[in-house]
């Protein structure tokens, strides 16, 4: 990069500081998305077993009161269910939908970031490209002639601008497709555990109302 902005001036930071800030952001969410999913799916994991004895095992409102401090992606989806339980099952259903949907947006927070990257830096490098083949015209246009040595560091630039754009997007790309993948897998469990076990909820609320 400095012989980039020695050769090519200031202008060079045009395309290279989003570049870079491009590169450490999509490596930072990568870090990130991979530490919370695999964390959500093993609390998921862990703590569902117990919600289903409580529910089935006549604990129904120990097992509700717990779920507020309850670290499954599942716990609010139950929560929502429960606190409309005395409405029907449509209702119960709607509540699921929604509390599903604040999950699913949960599990795929800062994937946009990552689509924005794969999706932009092709283009940014290759301004950065279009500047240096303008620069090679230039100092065509100066001299007089063309020749390997007067084009050569233009064309350079040009090339190094698109390759790091491409090694940006990549990466960001391939990761984005990744975690909509473990997203997608994760809201099916969070969601067969929430349908599984949300009638049974219906139906104990219907059970303590009529007692």
């Amino acid at each position: 990069m400095l012989h980039l902005m020695k050769e090519g001036g200031p202008i060079v930071l045009l395309y290279m500081v989003p570049l870079v800030l491009y590169s450490i952001l999509s490596v930072a969410v990568m870090l990130e998305r991979t530490f919370t999913l695999r964390k959500l799916r093993r609390l998921e994991e862990q703590e569902f077993p117990r919600i289903r004895e409580g529910l089935t095992n006549g604990k129904r409102q120990e097992v509700l009161q717990g779920l507020k401090w309850c670290p499954a992606p599942v716990a609010p989806v139950l929560a929502a269910a429960s606190e409309h339980s005395q409405f029907g099952t449509e209702q119960v259903k709607e509540a699921i939908g929604q509390a599903m949907a604040v999950q699913t947006a949960r599990f795929g927070r800062y994937l946009p970031l990552l689509a924005t990257v794969s999706s932009t830096a092709p283009f940014i490098g290759l301004f950065g490209t279009v500047l240096g083949i303008l620069r090679a015209f230039n100092k065509i246009a100066q001299q007089g002639f063309g020749g390997p040595s007067v084009v050569a560091g233009g064309i350079a630039e040009a090339l190094i601008a698109t390759a790091f754009g491409l090694g940006v997007a990549i990466p960001a790309l391939i990761a984005y497709n990744i975690f909509v993948g473990r997203v997608n897998a994760l809201s099916l469990l969070v969601g067969t555990h929430a349908s599984d076990m949300a009638p049974f909820v219906a139906q104990r609320e219907t059970a303590d109302a009529s007692a």
